[in-house]
């Protein structure tokens, strides 16, 4: 397993006028890790990514349940 957080900005962040609106954090797996969270804050908030090899953590599901039960927006898009 993987497990890194970034402190981002505490001010809102700009790029051509335009307020950032949304961060996707987002790491790689290691050659023998099967599991990665990135967690990313910014401007108040905080954001979760976890990327996984669904065939080597069959219970996977599990954490995404989860993070759905304490009301987490779930932004799935499984990758094969």
């Amino acid at each position: 397993m993987t497990i890194t957080d970034v402190a981002g900005s505490r001010e809102p962040i700009y790029a051509f006028g335009s307020k950032l609106r949304e961060i996707v954090p987002f790491v790689w797996l290691a050659a023998t890790h099967t599991v990665g969270i990135a967690i990313f804050s910014c401007d108040g908030g905080v954001t979760f990514g976890i990327s996984a090899d669904s065939d080597e953590t069959p219970d996977l599901e599990v954490l995404g349940q989860r993070h759905r039960a304490r009301g987490w927006r779930d932004r799935t898009s499984p990758c094969r």
